[in-house]
């Protein structure tokens, strides 16, 4: 008699044999290994063509069959390709986390092909966790179809948290990942958490060899890099070329290059030269895109440096390029956001070498805050940038606020150290419309006890337009901590740069100190060039070599102590007010074109300079005026208030030639006044009446003086520093220097001595 079995127990033997339930699967042959979801089966490929049946999903799928702790040769080229199904995860082994040490060299290449409604459901890691050392020689690479499941999140290498024991992954290799879709809900790592999505490795890992990731769709609730996933025990160091191409996608977290927490990028070995790039033509970006990645302890070493390349994209929050060398050429940004060359620091410290970020946006246009250096929350913080900030644009249209150097917030009294050695922004091309640009750092902080610094700040134009836009050579104040930038340029080369609207040009912040700012004028020929825009608070403004520049709304001396005009070209300054202070021309030409006077407060100082004159019917040079043809000065009675008004005429000159008695220079003067000779003899004059059309010209025969003192009972004084002489006359007396040096001064007619 046969023994029956029970139906239920018969079905469930049966079903062993039918469709086994796995607990996991192991691939056992190298080549590609296929499953496969349809009709409610899993169907099992291997490399020689058989296949099986199953209906439930594996567990968790191992690359080989490797399962305890050893040295394993290399030889491994295996493929695994989903088609549909759910699964837990796919792993390079099945070694348990706290095994001893573990290698697996020689050569051996790995691939992951996730299809089309393929969902993993754990987060995980490829080389999962290990607190010995487990050193892997392979390339890996991972394909995700544009119809992929759920994914969670993953790494390709592991966890190595030692607690502070430094590398547990070892690996060497070519990674390589291609994401085109899936939905990578994100997972929430061990103490300290965060949420992931995908990254080369979680933290204590050391990696050699090139990493290149590309996603092309798909949405990411947890951070993605390149990097460290997490990495605040154990730091992590990769040694190869990494790429992050970004096209499309939608981000709910940070997107970086390198991830977060302690990593190096590259060592100090010489005869390297490892590039990091993080290039991004497209997406959705609703958290912080980093150049490097989050917190303060990413370190880029001598023989590596990163990129950040935008092209394209959505950016509904702020950029941090951390010290990448940046070019964005397109995206969208979002108003009121930030694009920053620096860092985002809060109550920490972040300090960079230096900062490069060009904009080259050509249609597209930028209303966000735009910035070299770095932004600042409400904390006690450190974000020195030892040496420069350099902002270039090319094209585009900009509306925001535009910073050289950084952005402080908060109006606390947290303190603060953040210097820069220099800030630099170059424009060669765009349209800045309503736009704010300064050279130097914002500051709303109210400690006292904190001194922001900027070494030299500079702004070079050469095209571009300028509508209703404000440029400051300085910074803004707001509040109790001080801020000092000690010299500024602001250069302008050629003609190519329009100013239009209210455009204001300012050698000054607002709030901050500017010790010294220079204008310098290189090339600037076209005549209504600053017709619309006014310039303020410049220390020196140069004319360069072949400059014909007039500015017609020019108060250069507001404020200033003194002004000095240089450089071997012309300019012509046709405002009657602000020059209320001291006058220098050190070198090449100065006009006043005005019919009806300036007014002048204090002196004139003409450096190794002569007298000259403009060609025209108020200050012209008549057919009697001689060889040399250097213009002249007139006084005439005609004082303004307490200041002097000198006004250009056509009854005498100053020539610095040496001349004979007949054609030497003639002062005519009138009212009270001095003349003082280098070796402390003085002749008194009337104050100097209007002077109008003056030009000033420097040459090479001698400096002068003309000081126009204020107040009553005090006179102007005509003084005569080196070489060359000095002759006056006129219908109240006559003067003449004889002599290379002028020693000899003569009384002639009314004059005094």
């Amino acid at each position: 008699m046969r023994p029956h079995l029970p139906l239920s127990l018969l079905s469930a033997l049966l079903a062993c044999f039918i469709s086994p339930a796995w607990s996991a699967y192991t691939l056992d042959d190298n080549g590609e290994t296929t499953i496969t979801f349809g009709d409610e089966q899993y169907t099992i490929t291997n490399p020689g063509g058989s296949s099986s049946e199953q209906t439930d999903s594996p567990d968790a799928i191992y690359m080989t069959d490797i399962t305890a702790a050893g040295t394993y040769e290399g030889g491994y080229d295996r493929t695994l390709t989903l088609e549909g199904g759910t699964y837990a995860s796919v792993q390079l082994w099945n070694v348990v986390g706290n095994a001893a040490e573990t290698t697996l060299s020689g050569d051996n290449k790995f691939t992951i092909n996730i299809g089309a409604d393929t969902s993993l459901t754990s987060g995980f890691h490829f080389m999962f966790w290990a607190n010995s050392l487990r050193t892997v020689t392979a390339d890996v690479t991972l394909n995700v179809d544009e119809n992929a499941g759920s994914l969670t999140g993953m790494t390709l290498i592991g966890d190595g948290n030692a607690g502070g024991a430094g590398v547990r992954f070892a690996t060497t290799g070519t990674f390589t990942a291609t994401i085109n879709g899936g939905e990578w809900t994100g997972w929430t790592t061990g103490a300290p958490s965060e949420i992931i999505s995908f990254a080369l490795g979680l933290e204590g890992f050391q990696h050699t060899g090139d990493v290149n990731f590309t996603i092309n769709g798909g949405t990411f609730t947890g951070t993605v890099s390149a990097g460290s996933a997490r990495g605040y025990v154990d730091a992590s160091t990769i040694l190869g070329d990494v790429n992050l191409t970004v096209t499309g996608g939608t981000f709910g977290s940070n997107v970086s290059l390198l991830g977060m927490g302690k990593v190096n990028y590259g060592n100090t070995e010489e005869g390297k030269n490892y590039v990091g790039r993080l290039s991004i033509s497209g997406g959705t970006f609703n958290a912080d895109v980093l150049g490097l990645g989050k917190g303060n302890e990413i370190s880029v070493k001598q023989n590596a440096s990163v990129f950040l390349d935008i092209s394209g994209g959505i950016f509904n929050e702020n950029v941090f390029a951390q010290g990448a060398t940046t070019t964005i050429s397109g995206g969208t940004f979002a108003e009121g956001k930030k694009l920053f060359a620096g860092a985002m620091v809060n109550s920490s410290t972040y300090n960079l070498t230096s900062t490069n970020m060009t904009l080259d946006m050509g249609n597209g246009s930028v209303a966000a805050m735009i910035a070299g250096g770095t932004w600042v929350e409400t904390g006690a913080s450190t974000l020195n940038i030892t040496g420069s900030t350099n902002l270039t644009f090319k094209s585009g249209t900009y509306t925001g606020q535009i910073w050289g150097g950084s952005y402080i917030n908060g109006a606390a009294t947290a303190a603060l150290t953040g210097n820069i050695g220099s800030t630099n922004i170059t424009i060669t091309g765009g349209t800045f419309d309503g736009a704010q640009i300064s050279l130097g750092t914002y500051v709303e902080r109210n400690n006292t006890s904190s001194a922001l610094t900027i070494g030299e700040a500079n702004l070079s134009i050469s095209g571009g337009t300028f509508n209703n836009a404000s440029i400051y050579a300085g910074g803004r104040k707001v509040n109790g901590t001080s801020l000092t930038t000690a010299l500024a340029h602001v250069t302008i080369e050629g003609d190519t740069a329009t100013f239009e609207g209210t455009t204001s040009i300012s050698g000054q912040g607002q709030g901050d100190v500017v010790t010294r700012s220079v204008l310098n004028l290189n090339g600037v020929t076209r005549a209504d060039m600053f017709t619309n825009a006014a310039i303020t608070g410049f220390d020196e403004i140069s004319a360069g070599d072949g400059t014909d520049a007039v500015i017609a709304n020019a108060t250069v001396l507001d404020g200033r102590a003194a002004f000095t005009k240089s450089g071997t070209g012309k300019l012509t300054l046709s405002t009657a007010t602000g020059y209320t202070n001291a006058l220098t021309v050190s070198a090449g030409e100065l006009h006043f074109g005005l019919a009806d006077g300036v007014a002048f407060g204090s002196s004139i100082t003409l450096g190794a300079s002569h007298f000259g004159r403009e060609h025209d019917p108020l200050c012209g040079l008549g057919p009697d005026a001689g060889p040399h043809g250097h213009g002249f000065l007139e006084r005439r009675a005609r004082p303004v208030g307490r200041h002097a008004l000198l006004q250009c005429g056509r009854h005498a000159h100053a020539d610095h030639q040496r001349r004979g008695p007949d054609d030497g220079k003639r002062l005519q003067a009138h009212h009270r006044g001095q003349l003082r000779h280098a070796d402390g003899q003085q002749l008194p004059l009337r104050p100097f009446g209007p002077l109008g059309r003056l030009h000033l010209r420097a040459g090479t025969h001698g400096q002068h003086a003309l000081p126009a003192r204020q107040g009553a009972g005090r006179s102007p004084q005509l003084e005569r520093r080196s070489g060359g002489h000095l002759d006056g006359r006129g219908r109240r007396g006559h003067l003449a220097g004889q002599g290379q040096h002028g020693r000899g001064l003569r009384r002639h007619e009314g004059g005094q001595l």
